[in-house]
Formats: C-alpha cells, sequence, structure tokens
C-alpha cells in the first residue's frame, strides 16, 4: 500500500469519504525521521511522498496542550520504505 491510496478518496457519497480518518505522521524506516505530519504540512510537501511504500501502520496519541492542561489526540503513525518515494520520479 502507498501513502495516496491511504490518503486517497474512495468515492464514496460525502466528500471526505477516505480510508484514513485523523490525522496521520509518516516516519522514514530507515532512522526514524518524521517525514510529513498532515495536521502541520502544507498538501504539497504531502503529495511528494504520495509514491512511498508504508511497511508498518499503527495507531499512537499525541499530546496536546490546552487550556485545562494536557489531553491526547488519537493520530495514525506509519513506516515508510526509505527513498520509496522517490523511485516514480526515476
Amino acid at each position: 500500500m502507498t501513502i495516496s491510496e491511504l490518503l486517497s478518496d474512495r468515492g464514496g457519497l460525502f466528500s471526505d469519504d477516505t480510508m484514513l480518518r485523523g490525522d496521520l505522521i509518516v516516519l522514514d524506516a530507515k532512522d526514524g525521521k518524521i517525514l510529513f505530519d498532515t495536521s502541520r504540512n502544507k498538501r504539497e510537501w504531502i503529495n511528494s511522498f504520495a509514491n512511498g511504500e508504508i511497511l508498518s501502520l499503527w495507531a499512537d496519541a499525541k499530546p496536546i496542550r490546552g487550556v485545562y492542561g494536557k489531553c491526547f489526540k488519537p493520530v495514525i503513525k506509519c513506516f515508510v520504505c526509505h527513498d520509496s518515494w522517490k523511485r516514480g520520479e526515476e
């Protein structure tokens, strides 16, 4: 599965009918470096990794500092095979 397949529209009745619900954080499988976070990065940057091959996918929680203290927001994280997003460009 690639990142574009995970983030693509499934063609359902609603405009937000995608396979993924919520935020996605993508990490490089070689060194664990964060490649992008859908809550922070712009669509152009995210699309540059669209051909990346997903190796592992799991649920996690991200701490959010609020007015009344900390809370946690559920996110999906995944490892992407190193440089797999560059293979389609060659």
